[in-house]
């Protein structure tokens, strides 16, 4: 009797493998609320149907936890930074993350609820900024563009520049103007507080904040070489996997492209390189 059970169980631990080997694989993908979240869930259904493979979406709520996870091995792939912001991910972590695909420009814009064009900005008036030095940068860069201060990195590579001494990369601000680097996604709260004019938010964050493409926008980014347009990311040991290929190729198709674009307009534009 006893040899018998020993058998049956043997028996059923083999199946139960067997159905495990069976079992459809699970991709995640780590993204962000906006825009990454509707265009994965636009794309799931297909990629399921033509892969076999099940598509899981993690979303996260900061821009410092999916690399994390993806160098981690907790989640597949993201979708959520531009290219400088992972190579700066890789140079500060000594990790190997890769670019799968180029997705779509993801801009920058600079909101207020105060005023609505720069040339109503008064003298000394607050502007909060991102505090990781690839966004940071971003944003510095905007303000010079529109002629509200002029910026000098010297040699200061993107990785090392420093939010506690912002000051020290502007070299004019003739209006005196408080520059306030903080984490990107207290940006567009931070349009509520009293002395803040203006805040250069991150289109995740926009888009989230219910600020949309047009609304109090006084300034926007142009990047007419895509530098900073967002990417599939993924671990470089991973991109000729036919998950990732397959991934890739439904998520950059003009059916996608034309579902982000109805989706939100000029915020987000479709790009691959």
């Amino acid at each position: 009797m006893k040899r018998f059970a020993t058998f049956a169980l043997t028996a059923l631990s083999l199946v139960g493998l067997a159905s495990c080997g069976n079992a459809k694989k699970t991709i995640h993908v780590g993204t962000m609320s906006q825009p990454g979240e509707p265009i994965l869930k636009y794309i799931e259904k297909e990629y399921e149907d033509k892969t076999g493979y099940n598509l899981e979406i993690q979303l996260f709520t900061d821009f410092a936890t999916p690399n994390n996870a993806l160098a981690q091995g907790e989640i597949q792939a993201n979708l959520f930074q531009h290219k400088p912001f992972l190579d700066t991910y890789n140079e500060n972590n000594k990790t190997n993350l890769a670019s799968a695909a180029i997705m779509y420009d993801c801009a920058y814009g600079g909101y207020s609820k105060k005023i609505s064009k720069l040339s109503e900005l008064p003298e000394g008036a607050k502007i909060t900024i991102a505090n990781d030095g690839s966004n940071m940068k971003r944003c510095l860069d905007i303000l010079d563009a529109e002629g509200l201060i002029k910026v000098d990195y010297g040699t200061t590579a993107t990785a090392d520049l420093n939010p506690d001494t912002v000051n020290s990369y502007i070299t004019e601000n003739s209006k005196n103007l408080v520059i306030s680097p903080i984490a990107t996604n207290l940006i567009a709260a931070s349009l509520d507080e009293k002395d803040v004019y203006i805040g250069i938010v991150n289109a995740t964050f926009a888009i989230n904040a219910g600020l949309g493409s047009s609304s109090n926008l006084v300034c926007q980014e142009q990047d007419p070489t895509h530098k900073n347009a967002n990417i599939l990311a993924c671990k470089t040991e991973d991109l000729k996997e036919d998950w990732l290929t397959s991934l890739v190729e439904i998520l950059t198709s003009k059916e996608t492209d034309e579902f982000v674009t109805a989706t939100f307009g000029s915020t987000i534009t479709p790009y691959h390189g």
